[in-house]
């Protein structure tokens, strides 16, 4: 579905044509501008919230692998252990 506007077309010459704005739609005023310094206010906090939490998701995973890779090399040192013992029964 297209919108109908008022806006004129006016021929610049080199097939283009300048816009001349609707009468019936408001122009930029001071509220506009209010309204999207605000608009940008809010969209700049909702950024920094998610950088937050992007960044402490980050902080969760290095942590997350750290206890990872500590529990994996306790895994290993009981494997030897086992091993160490199985062969000492072995050789007794």
């Amino acid at each position: 579905m297209e919108e109908k506007s008022n806006a004129k077309a006016k021929p610049t010459g080199n097939n283009e044509f300048l816009m001349t704005e609707d009468p019936e739609q408001p122009s930029g005023s001071k509220e506009g501008s209010q309204s999207s310094e605000a608009e940008e206010e809010h969209i700049s906090e909702a950024f920094h919230r998610l950088e937050e939490k992007l960044n402490d998701m980050e902080r969760r995973i290095a942590h997350a692998r750290k206890v990872k890779r500590r529990l994996f090399v306790r895994l290993l040192c009981l494997i030897l252990d086992l091993l160490q013992a199985k062969l000492y029964l072995q050789n007794t």
